[in-house]
């Protein structure tokens, strides 16, 4: 069943008014293994709030803990498993029906000495 028998030929249309691109910056790179890490997020032209929903892209992580400081800045308290240095470039931040979903980038590592 269908209301498509009611609407004129041309249905009505909204236009949004254009967004500003938001921009994300998140330290440290990494998330410390086996231990609470705080991960400092800024933003521009976002609004989060009390609704805002962090993730890191794996179900490895638990996020323990989002706390807003303002409309642009989160302060997120996240555990990794032990053993896994975990990166933060699968960063998905989630607020209302906004879904801000940005590569961070992928960090390289200085590979360690052979003994």
């Amino acid at each position: 069943q269908s209301s498509l028998f009611v609407q004129a030929p041309s249905p009505p249309t909204y236009t949004y008014d254009p967004a500003a691109v938001p921009t994300v910056t998140a330290s440290p790179a990494f998330l410390t293994p086996g231990v609470d890490t705080v991960v400092d997020i800024i933003s521009t032209n976002t609004n989060f709030d009390q609704q805002t929903v962090v993730g890191f892209g794996t179900s490895d992580v638990v996020v323990k803990r989002t706390q807003v400081v303002s409309p642009t800045h989160l302060l997120v308290t996240a555990a990794a498993p032990s053993g896994v240095f975990v990166p933060i470039t699968g960063l998905n931040i989630t607020n209302g029906l906004r879904v801000l979903s940005q590569s961070l980038g992928f960090p390289i590592l200085a590979p360690t000495p052979a003994p």
